[in-house]
């Protein structure tokens, strides 16, 4: 479970965390007037990631949210790093969320299906509006898949790609280098190279 409102530490739990285990992300907006809930679904299917980027269109989508991430003036810089800048939270504010998201974060695990939700507290009645957001599945699909041969006629190219002895007419006996680029290494494939020639071609 996520709960430091960091993009770097939600894209980690989902991109670079190789865990069957099912991320949640919890956290508030920067006026701490709305928290919001990210859950996968049980079978990790709908990614940590790509809610996140459902969450953002629907606050593209939802005229109510037009403020959501609007951030006040009166923020403190409390190191000294170029991303050292925070604000402040009234406690009232942090205790309502908190309540709230205990209970939210029990309903969500208990569910198999993706959440996405949203609650907002109006500063002036002390009341709060919950939406629930419907998760679309996630569609992957490679359209196209980009090979790149480069061959130089140098001994050594600052380690990359692997040397291949060529043959031919004495002018042009040389070692050269192959680099590989691909949309997917896992599939890489590795073709002939020809000396002082470069081709791009689709796998």
């Amino acid at each position: 479970m996520d709960t430091s409102a960091s993009v770097a530490a939600a894209r980690y739990l989902a991109c670079d965390i190789d865990s069957p285990a099912r991320r949640l992300s919890l956290f508030l907006n920067p006026s701490g007037l709305d928290l919001i809930l990210l859950a996968e679904n049980m079978e990790g299917k709908i990614p940590l990631d790509f809610l996140e980027m459902q969450y953002y269109r629907h606050l593209i989508n939802e005229s109510s949210l037009r403020n959501h991430l609007h951030q006040s003036n009166n923020r403190i810089r409390y190191a000294w790093s170029c991303r050292d800048l925070t604000g402040t939270i009234p406690q009232d504010l942090v205790a309502l969320h908190a309540a709230i998201g205990s209970r939210a974060l029990r309903t969500a695990v208990a569910k198999e299906g993706a959440s996405i939700a949203i609650w907002q507290a109006d500063s002036n009645n002390l009341s709060v509006k919950g939406a629930q957001v419907d998760a679309a599945e996630m569609i992957e699909q490679q359209l196209v898949q980009v090979q790149e041969t480069v061959c130089t006629s140098r001994k050594k190219d600052a380690g990359y790609g692997q040397h291949v002895p060529q043959s031919g007419p004495p002018a042009y006996k040389s070692t050269s280098t192959a680099r590989f680029k691909t949309a997917n290494p896992c599939m890489m494939s590795v073709p002939k190279c020809i000396p002082h020639i470069c081709s791009v071609y689709p796998q």
